[in-house]
């Protein structure tokens, strides 16, 4: 497939999901005291309210897609690295920060490879917003039309949220060490030829 084409339709995805979101979000915020019931921590902590949502959404999805873009236009996997990965979370760690297991250092510290790291969040934030969005709208729906079987399971769960964001959250490390594999794998077909 083109690369134009596929990214087209990846971003088309993307936005097509975050609009099954808003529209499942709308469903709720729109009634009497729908905003109270927000669970989104913009509104919950900050107290912003529909317009203020559509506006934070449409930048981030603005810079997610460039972000995408670099991935998929600007982006190579580099053909030597500074020192010889053994795995693929070494492979990143060297791509990132130029040593063998630093990867921790993505908790608190921006990658000196920056355009890897925004190729990287491009394609990681894309999938993991494309899932996310998904989730959230399945999980407002359900809610909305009050499905017996969903709302049994929140009741058999207690705790609901924290369980709602690690299964939004989790696809994000796992499109992460996906590429990074993939890229390992990668790395090292081009490092055998070259041989």
């Amino acid at each position: 497939m083109d690369k134009s084409l596929k990214y087209f339709l990846i971003l088309f995805l993307l936005i097509f999901a975050r609009g099954c979101d808003f529209y499942s979000t709308s469903l709720w915020i729109f009634q009497e005291g729908g905003l109270e019931d927000e669970t989104n921590p913009l509104t919950q902590f900050f107290g912003v309210g529909w317009n203020g949502l559509v506006l934070v959404n449409i930048i981030v999805t603005i810079i997610i897609g460039y972000c995408f873009y670099i991935y998929m236009f600007k982006y190579k996997v580099i053909g030597n690295l500074k020192f010889i990965p053994e795995s693929a979370i070494q492979y990143a760690s060297i791509l990132y920060y130029e040593k063998k297991n630093q990867l921790w250092k993505l908790l608190y510290k921006i990658p000196n490879n920056k355009l890897a790291a925004v190729a990287h969040t491009g394609y990681v934030a894309t999938w993991g917003i494309i899932i996310a969005s998904i989730i959230v709208t399945i999980h407002n729906l359900l809610q909305f039309y009050e499905n017996q079987y969903y709302d049994i399971y929140l009741e058999f769960v207690k705790y609901p949220r924290p369980i709602f964001y690690i299964i939004i959250f989790s696809p994000m490390i796992l499109l992460s060490l996906n590429l990074y594999n993939k890229e390992f794998q990668e790395y090292k077909l081009r490092k055998n030829r070259h041989k």
